[in-house]
């Protein structure tokens, strides 16, 4: 997950695709999600990039992971 910096403002990316982005305010780092994948972080604040930054790596992490195959009784 690579981040570019814009002054107070990161782009947190995946696979090269942007999925969200942090803004410094005086509460902190506000994340804003720009995919349905990250929404639930949507105006979270975080103490700081890292921390945003590793909440949305989880969830992609998650919600990408590949269904779990059920077993099959013999």
């Amino acid at each position: 997950m690579a981040r570019k910096q814009v002054d107070d403002r990161w782009i947190i990316e995946e696979a090269g695709e942007p999925v969200g982005m942090i803004v410094r305010d005086e509460a902190g780092f506000v994340f804003h999600a720009a995919t349905a994948d990250v929404w639930s972080l949507d105006r979270q604040i975080f103490p700081n990039v890292h921390a945003a930054r590793h909440a949305a790596k989880d969830l992609l992490r998650v919600k990408r992971r590949p269904p779990l195959k059920k077993a099959v009784r013999r």
